[in-house]
């Protein structure tokens, strides 16, 4: 989806800050085609808006972070990873300040307050009700917080986001792919 972009990873030593210079080069290619494109007459980014708005409703705490299923038993980090996703792409569609800070505030609620991102670069799977975490690192935990840091780098341009994803991408290489 990125024609003009070239990008070699350098599988021998499996080390994904190799790239960073090539991708960091290419920034301005990657700016304008990040997310959905669109407008709010269209069926998608209108169903997108009310689906965001019902979890803001029933799932979102004021502290950030958004709750797995209706009874709020287990907060699990897919769930938050796929809000901030649908708030940067709603924030596309159409344009609000407030869905880019949410999906800034869940961002940071994940990696820096909840205790899912352990110190070997995996997120974890979730937080029971009665606080105790589910320790089990699954790829697409790990998938959907790489694009939603991603985006947040290209929308932002705050580098902590993408030295953030290298930190995780380099997990799941290392210890997940190839361990």
């Amino acid at each position: 989806s990125y024609p003009n972009l070239k990008i070699e990873v350098p599988v021998p030593n499996l080390q994904i800050k190799d790239c960073v210079e090539q991708i960091l080069a290419q920034r301005p290619l990657l700016q304008d085609r990040i997310l959905v494109r669109g407008n709010l007459n269209d069926l998608k980014a209108r169903g997108a808006l009310a689906f965001l708005n019902e979890i803001r409703s029933h799932y979102v705490t004021e502290d950030g972070y958004v709750f797995w299923n209706y009874d709020k038993t287990y907060i699990a980090s897919i769930s938050n990873a796929l809000y901030i996703r649908l708030c940067l792409m709603v924030s596309t569609v159409q344009p609000d300040d407030q869905l880019v800070s949410q999906a800034k505030k869940t961002c940071n609620w994940l990696l820096n307050l909840s205790g899912l991102w352990d110190s070997d670069g995996g997120i974890m799977d979730g937080i029971r009700s009665d606080g105790s975490i589910v320790t089990n690192k699954w790829t697409y935990n790990q998938a959907v917080i790489l694009k939603a840091l991603h985006d947040l780098y290209i929308i932002t341009n705050d580098i902590t986001y993408f030295n953030n994803a290298l930190t995780i991408a380099n997990f799941v290489l290392n210890k997940l792919v190839h361990p």
